[in-house]
């Protein structure tokens, strides 16, 4: 590296269609205003590649055998290594960590851009898409892909694994919809969510059909609802995908108390994002209700 290189990227949510996603519904995603910045500069130590969180309080060095965040940086070091010798990676996150909201992918696609850079070229997104999915499976197994996808594009996106190599396309809209995001504490796992579901769905397969069939439903007629900027549709449908994500198990006591409080202050529609099991809800909002919102969730949660 260079002397140091500075990049800012965006988490993301999912407007509607997350698990289902994984078993070939589409779903709607898009980047938020919060991110992770990334600072990379020679370190005045030789060694592994080190990333460090928490103002420097954290310190994580590459290792092939490590934890997920170690092997991450293992395969960086290996693949990028004339750009990552000994270098230190600093990364300042508006994201909570198992949340939802993308900080993983964020930090692989944001440093893949980083190293393309510095070589002096920039990957398209079929090439970011594929090396960012390999470095998502240290954290989540088997990802669906639509974290990055989502991050990648820097717009609302309709993501749907049809086996292209570029598995999503832009959803054009005049501006993207006003979302109200506040985090419910940590979620148990995005693999480990995925896994009771597939549990679930082996015991009873045609109730699992029929959820899917509802999804895909909600996720296009929420699409068009977004497109046409009818919010009052858009939020009735965010509730339904609600619904559907508590009756596949993965919501909470403390994310559906949230959903009901964003939507008595005011919020068109309200749900969680991302994997479930604790993490993050979103509300869907205008100019006219956002900060009621956000005043009645930040009793209760942190509001990003």
């Amino acid at each position: 590296m260079k002397g140091e290189r500075t990049s800012r990227i965006s988490g993301k949510v999912i407007l509607g269609g997350e698990h289902a996603v994984v078993y070939g519904v589409p779903a709607l995603a898009m980047p938020i205003e919060q991110g992770l910045e990334i600072r990379v500069a020679r370190s005045s130590e030789e060694g592994p590649l080190a990333m460090t969180f928490d103002n420097g309080e954290t310190e994580v060095r590459a290792h092939g055998t490590g934890a997920p965040l170690q092997q991450m940086l293992h395969f960086l070091q290996t693949k990028f290594e004339d750009v990552f010798h000994g270098c230190l990676i600093r990364v300042a996150s508006e994201l909570p960590t198992s949340s939802g909201l993308g900080s993983s992918a964020a930090l692989g696609v944001g440093l893949l851009r980083m190293a393309h850079e510095e070589r002096g070229h920039a990957p398209d997104n079929e090439q970011l898409f594929t090396e960012a999915m390999a470095l998502e499976t240290f954290f989540h197994g088997n990802p669906s892909g639509v974290d990055h996808a989502s991050i990648i594009a820097e717009t609302l996106i309709r993501f749907e694994k049809d086996g292209s190599s570029v598995p999503w396309s832009a959803v054009a809209l005049p501006r993207l919809p006003t979302v109200v995001v506040a985090f419910a504490g940590k979620h148990q796992g995005t693999e480990s969510a995925v896994s009771a579901l597939q549990h679930r769905a082996a015991l009873n397969p045609k109730w699992f059909q029929d959820a899917l069939q509802k999804v895909d439903g909600i996720v296009r007629q929420l699409e068009k609802a977004l497109i046409a900027a009818d919010w009052a549709t858009a939020g009735r449908l965010m509730n339904a995908n609600h619904q559907v994500l508590c009756d596949f198990g993965v919501s909470t006591e403390a994310l559906n108390r949230l959903c009901a409080l964003a939507r008595e202050a005011g919020a068109w529609g309200a749900k969680l994002t991302g994997a479930g099991c604790g993490g993050a809800m979103i509300a869907l909002c205008d100019g006219s209700n956002a900060n009621a919102v956000r005043q009645a969730l930040g009793k209760f949660a942190t509001v990003l």
